[in-house]
């Protein structure tokens, strides 16, 4: 009689990264049997196999475990990469989500410190917000223009 025990457990963390560890089974089976000698007779045998299976190199396991922890620190820096990108993206273009939007909290760690400039469609940046000019105090250090007409010189008639 061969009983089969079923599939082993195994932990996926990435496409081709599987670690297996320590696994306990339990295999229900149930046997019949049917004989048509001189007489018709069936039997019945039920029963089950617990199987134990223990990797021989356990640091292999925990090699792989750590190699699946930084996968997924990579995946969740990957993650938020990402989201912080698209949400300036999205205060760029001059646009902000509701308080009110379940979708409010992904943006809400993500805080502007400067207005972006804007810019024309030939791509000239545009001010929209100059700054006021202080009139009270000569600026020392502001170029002069002069005038380029030339002095009138006297003419001597001699």
């Amino acid at each position: 009689m061969q009983i089969n025990q079923g599939s082993l457990s195994t932990q996926g963390f990435s496409r081709g990264h599987f670690c297996n560890g320590p696994v306990i089974s339990f295999a229900p089976y149930v046997l019949q049997t049917e004989s048509m000698a001189s007489s018709y007779a069936t039997s019945a045998s039920y029963g089950g196999q617990i199987s134990l299976s223990m990797p021989l190199d356990g640091s292999a396991v925990e090699i792989c475990k750590e190699l699946g922890r930084r996968q997924l620190d990579k995946s969740r820096l990957d993650y938020e990469l990402v989201r912080i990108k698209e949400c300036i993206n999205i205060y760029k273009a001059g646009f902000q989500i509701l308080p009110a939007s379940p979708f409010y909290p992904i943006c809400a760690d993500i805080v502007p410190i400067a207005a972006a400039p804007v810019v024309d469609p030939e791509g000239s940046p545009i001010s929209l917000d100059p700054s006021p000019v202080d009139t009270s105090e000569p600026d020392v250090l502001a170029p002069t223009m002069e005038d380029p007409s030339p002095e009138p010189s006297s003419v001597s008639s001699e």
